[in-house]
């Protein structure tokens, strides 16, 4: 059944685990207000309808969609979709993207998670291997020019792969990965939005 942004308000609020009175203040809206568009006196817009969106940790499309359906499953599978760095890096990209991008107008807050999860895979991405190429140059400065394109590359990775500092700290990164995936996991079974603390918004 389709429900009106009155009764989508309510709904997400009821979710949340919020009163009214909870809503008007992390909104920031009186709760005479609040009281209003839940009873469909006053249609929610503008600046109003974006606080009340934030508190609910929504959109505003959300709460004025009425063809989207709620999938939670959906929601968990673009998060997780992120490790598949352990497959292939570039995957941990690609595969939430390829979701996000078929889902995101079909699935309330997929177009969120899926930025999310985006952003902060790429960022992942980013840092992961500028790390690696200051440790690369900061250990190997000199450049033997007298070698090969690919001998070199194999001496360095040969050294590299000896080296436990590289290992444990590669190891970190993995870690963190995989940890805030699972982090946020634990956010979308509890009808939360996924929060990473370490990301840029590309999207």
């Amino acid at each position: 059944m389709n429900l009106n942004p009155s009764e989508k308000i309510k709904e997400f609020r009821l979710k949340r685990g919020f009163s009214q009175e909870q809503l008007a203040e992390i909104s920031n809206i009186s709760i005479r207000t609040i009281q209003r568009m839940e009873k469909g006196e006053t249609r929610p817009k503008g600046d109003s309808l974006k606080k009340i969106a934030m508190a609910l940790e929504t959109t505003t499309e959300n709460l004025l969609e009425t063809d989207k359906k709620e999938d939670l499953g959906l929601l968990s599978l673009i998060v997780i979709s992120g490790i598949s760095y352990l497959i292939h890096p570039f995957l941990g990209i690609l595969l939430p993207v390829l979701l996000w991008f078929f889902k995101k107008n079909k699935i309330i807050n997929a177009d969120l998670t899926g930025k999310r999860v985006i952003n902060f895979q790429i960022t992942w991405q980013i840092l992961f291997f500028t790390y690696f190429v200051i440790i690369v140059y900061n250990g190997y400065p000199y450049i033997p020019y007298n070698y090969g394109i690919s001998d070199w590359t194999i001496e360095i990775i040969s050294k590299l792969n000896s080296s436990n500092f590289l290992k444990y700290s590669t190891l970190f990164f993995y870690l963190l990965n995989l940890l805030l995936t699972l982090y946020n996991l634990i956010r979308i079974r509890n009808e939360k939005l996924p929060k990473y603390f370490i990301s840029f918004p590309f999207l």
